[in-house]
């Protein structure tokens, strides 16, 4: 029988923390110098709306996606209509984007657990 495992001390596991954070930094960095670092082309949305956008953009172009974006968010005043609206008319609002009844229902329940968690209103 081998002996029992013993757990590394916390300052050990803050030590291995610390090692593995200079690490990354040190090949963030390298790939940085030879790759130059990344920028946002964009302004950023806010979580939810950046949340949504990705359901969205799943199994399609970005330009599909954007265009159905807009139209969902034209055409409901904010997240709480959105999650209120029949999963099939917020269908037919997104079906530019692709999937429109898969999306539809996946981002009213992605919108109800966001609300339930109470992170933030929708």
């Amino acid at each position: 029988m081998s002996a029992p495992r013993t757990r590394p001390s916390p300052r050990k596991l803050a030590a291995d923390r610390r090692r593995r954070r200079d690490r990354i930094v040190r090949v963030l960095d390298r790939l940085g110098e030879r790759y130059d670092h990344p920028r946002w082309s964009e302004p950023r949305l806010d979580p939810v709306s950046e949340l949504v956008l990705t359901i969205l953009s799943q199994n399609t172009s970005d330009t599909n996606s954007a265009r159905a974006f807009a139209l969902l968010r034209s055409a409901y005043p904010d997240w709480d209509a959105v999650l209120a609206a029949p999963t099939g008319q917020v269908a037919d609002v997104i079906r530019p984007g692709g999937l429109a009844n898969i999306k539809s229902g996946r981002i009213q329940r992605v919108l109800a657990g966001v609300r339930n968690a109470q992170c933030f209103t929708p």
